[in-house]
């Protein structure tokens, strides 16, 4: 996470890494927490943009396996 700046993150599909360029996440959501994100690219915006949900963190295996059905 780069305050004001935007976020690195990490795909818990892939095992891969997406950085986004999204100020207002930094100040809500803190290292380690779990989202539920669309990331996108927008056009004519440098970098991807990404519509997310904070998930509770106890629930991450839960949710996947939800998600996987």
């Amino acid at each position: 996470m780069r305050r004001d700046e935007g976020l690195d993150l990490l795909d818990l599909w892939t095992n891969k890494r997406v950085r986004v360029r999204e100020r207002l996440a930094t100040r809500q959501f803190v290292q380690w927490d779990i989202l539920a994100a669309r990331v996108i690219l927008a056009r004519g915006l440098p970098g991807p943009r990404r519509l997310a949900v904070p998930l509770p963190d106890a629930r991450k295996e839960l949710i996947l396996r939800c998600l996987r059905r």
